[in-house]
């Protein structure tokens, strides 16, 4: 017997189509509000699918783009630095483009101090050195305070203390005394003596 004094027998009967006139009334409202609630969570189920198949689809749709004006996308790259380039008569003319530094030196191995440098409207600090003696030369930048390695320079000399570009000055054409000279840092050609 269920709660109302029914018989298990009775719900079945009714579940299954028969005897639905001798059904009694006590259990009719209850099913009525199980259909509804089954009904009510039924369309809750659908507008959720609707409403989650609908974010999916903007989560993989790409982003909207925004219009570029013609000024805004041609941007012409700078022009390379090159630095440090080797003049003829032995000088040096090292530059470095940093726009936002205040004041940039350059420090050269072998001098007594740091040459200052001077920007140029496009943020390009250079200097001319004196003729050099041929060797290779390490030097770094300093740019408000702090050391700046040479980014057009690729060629680094090792250094426990600090790391250092480097640059040759070859000697002048038809001297060969600089011939077997190389840098500390470089391997030596072995002699019998």
């Amino acid at each position: 017997m269920l709660n109302n004094g029914i018989h298990l027998a009775s719900v079945a009967t009714f579940l299954l189509g028969e005897q639905r006139r001798n059904f009694p009334r006590t259990l009719k409202p209850c099913i009525s509000r199980l259909r509804a609630k089954v009904s009510q969570l039924g369309f809750r189920l659908f507008v959720s699918l609707i409403l989650l198949a609908g974010a999916i689809v903007r989560a993989q749709a790409p982003p909207a783009q925004k219009a570029q004006t013609p000024a805004a996308t041609v941007q012409t790259p700078p022009t390379p630095v090159v630095s440090p380039e080797v003049l003829a008569d032995h000088r040096v003319t090292f530059r470095l483009r940093l726009p936002d530094a205040k004041e940039v030196s350059v420090r050269i191995d072998g001098t007594a101090n740091p040459l200052a440098m001077l920007k140029d409207v496009e943020g390009i600090w250079n200097v001319t050195t004196e003729p050099l003696a041929p060797d290779y030369y390490g030097y770094i930048f300093l740019a408000d305070g702090a050391a700046v390695l040479d980014p057009s320079n690729n060629t680094v000399r090792p250094n426990l203390l600090q790391r250092a570009n480097e640059v040759h000055v070859p000697p002048a054409s038809g001297d060969s005394s600089d011939s077997f000279r190389l840098s500390p840092f470089r391997s030596r050609p072995c002699s019998n003596h």
